[in-house]
């Protein structure tokens, strides 16, 4: 089979379009779902660390947990109408384009929060575990090679693999990757979780500034 074509930016942008075109109130419940879900793995994974120190299994689930926090992001990217550089529609529907896209996204999610520090709860945040993840945050670019390869270590924390000539099992996974996971992924589920339990009233602040600013463009 040949590759299949590359899109355009032009062509992305009009595939990504109804994305920008759903009700600014369902992007806000996507982005609440999405980082309440990913919370939930989160710490589905702590326990099992904790109750059967599998660090195979515990590092997929960290796996998973990113890969809800990325949705998070790209609806927030969408709500403050940041044109994302792929498709988005994949986010939904493949694992391997969430890492590619995790990767991808520190730019653009450094830029929501450049926007978003606008607003007191960012600028000033009085959560010490959220100022931590917003810092986190903001200096993702370093973990670029954990995306690169989350989608083999999530499988190697769920099945058997024969490698080197043997076969090797989830039960004895490296410590060491888990924690790497842990670091990477609590900063992502911490802030979305943070986010999550936000009133109605802040997000339309947003939504408010942001129509304003279209309005002013057209």
């Amino acid at each position: 089979m040949g590759k299949s074509k590359e899109l355009t930016i032009d062509e992305i942008q009009m595939r990504n379009k109804p994305f920008y075109l759903i009700d600014k109130n369902e992007i806000l419940n996507g982005i609440r779902l999405s980082g309440k879900n990913a919370k939930s793995l989160y710490d589905a994974a702590l326990n099992v660390k904790e109750t059967s120190r599998n660090f195979g299994l515990a590092n997929s689930l960290l796996i998973l947990a990113g890969e809800e926090s990325i949705k998070s992001f790209v609806l927030m990217a969408v709500l403050v109408n940041i044109q994302l550089p792929f498709s988005i529609d994949l986010i939904f529907s493949m694992h391997t384009v969430k890492h590619a896209r995790g990767k991808e996204l520190n730019r653009a999610i450094q830029m929501t929060f450049l926007f978003l520090q606008m607003f007191p709860l960012v600028k000033n945040p009085t959560n010490d575990s959220f100022k931590r993840a917003v810092n986190g945050i903001m200096d993702i670019s370093s973990k670029e090679e954990w995306w690169e390869s989350a989608n083999l270590s999530k499988n190697r924390g769920l099945y058997v693999d024969y490698l080197d000539n043997h076969f090797i099992t989830p039960l004895e996974f490296d410590e060491k990757v888990y924690k790497t996971s842990e670091q990477v992924v609590s900063n992502y589920v911490k802030l979305m979780a943070v986010i999550s339990e936000l009133k109605q009233e802040y997000f339309q602040e947003v939504i408010d500034l942001m129509r304003d600013l279209r309005d002013k463009d057209e």
